[in-house]
């Protein structure tokens, strides 16, 4: 990268401006954390191909935020009108029409102790058949809200962004290598309140609750389950096809099989079985409790395949 584009030098904000409105690569806006720096970074991450060079080279890597710009385009149309064109948003991002509350870049941690003796119990206890990591993410509360168990025992949380845009409040981040966006029914400041505030309250009072995408898979006791008699409809599918989960228009198909399904006007029930969804990893459910589903309490959410 030229001497004058690079961070700290005195043609830094021209350069960005420039990127900003004609490569749609990077994009100067006021930093979230005023204290450690004036000014984040956020990278176009749609489509960028990681065996490439990076198209922006930071000296400071804290001071940059992956996200995709596509992403804010369509969670800030209007419904039902025309998508926003990237320009403006880049634009709103850079005068501060769009407000930064905080970003968080990807963020790896290390178990505590207390974590991985508890593992190691869990190990222990199965030892001869090994838990798997999916049984393990059930099994162990993450350090936060947003933090995912990943191969290798170490807690994940992507990178995440927090703004308010015409006295509404959303979140974007990633999730299993998917770009998501959401308006949020509340107005949190903090990246760790909006993950809260996406949780149902029935959802916060289960210990590690299983999860794919805005859907909550909690467990059941059999006494609250319906009896057949007292159901809208049943259902018995195996295999990758089943019911469909409400979605909203455009929204990609959660489908759920089991071969003990019942649906009644407070919601789906199933024993065992499994959720899927094309942009997801399957979620299996445990064969012998009986478990519901409670959607996120986002208002409104858009997603987006690429993530770098």
């Amino acid at each position: 990268m030229p001497e004058r584009n690079r961070p700290g030098s005195q043609q830094f904000s021209w350069a960005y401006d420039w990127l900003a409105i004609k490569s749609s690569t990077a994009v100067l806006v006021k930093s979230s954390k005023p204290t450690l720096r004036k000014f984040d970074l956020i990278l176009n991450g749609d489509d960028f191909d990681p065996g490439d060079d990076p198209p922006v080279c930071l000296e400071d890597e804290s001071a940059g935020i992956t996200a995709s710009f596509d992403i804010f385009t369509e969670l800030l149309a209007p419904k039902g009108g025309r998508r926003i064109p990237e320009s403006r948003i880049l634009g709103w991002l850079h005068d501060g029409t769009i407000q930064i509350l905080e970003s968080s870049p990807d963020e790896t941690r290390k178990p505590s102790p207390a974590t991985l003796r508890k593992i190691s119990a869990i190990k222990e206890k199965n030892k001869n058949h090994t838990p798997s990591l999916e049984k393990l993410r059930n099994l162990v509360r993450p350090p936060e809200v947003g933090f995912t168990l990943m191969a290798g025992l170490q807690w994940h949380r992507a990178a995440t962004i927090l703004f308010r845009y015409d006295r509404k409040v959303y979140l974007i981040g990633q999730d299993e290598g998917t770009y998501f966006g959401c308006e949020l029914a509340d107005k949190p400041e903090m990246v760790k309140e909006a993950y809260y505030s996406l949780m149902p309250e029935r959802v916060r009072k289960v210990i590690a609750p299983k999860r794919q995408g805005e859907w909550f898979a909690i467990p059941v006791p059999a006494s609250k389950v319906p009896t057949m008699d007292k159901c809208l409809a049943t259902f018995d599918h195996s295999g990758d096809s089943g019911i469909v989960l409400p979605r909203e228009s455009g929204g990609n198909a959660h489908s759920l099989t089991s071969q003990d399904g019942r649906i009644t006007a407070a919601g789906v029930f199933v024993k065992g079985g499994c959720l899927y969804h094309e942009e997801h990893d399957n979620l299996c459910l445990p064969e012998k409790q009986w478990t519901t589903f409670v959607k996120n309490t986002a208002v409104r959410s858009v997603s987006r395949e690429g993530v770098d």
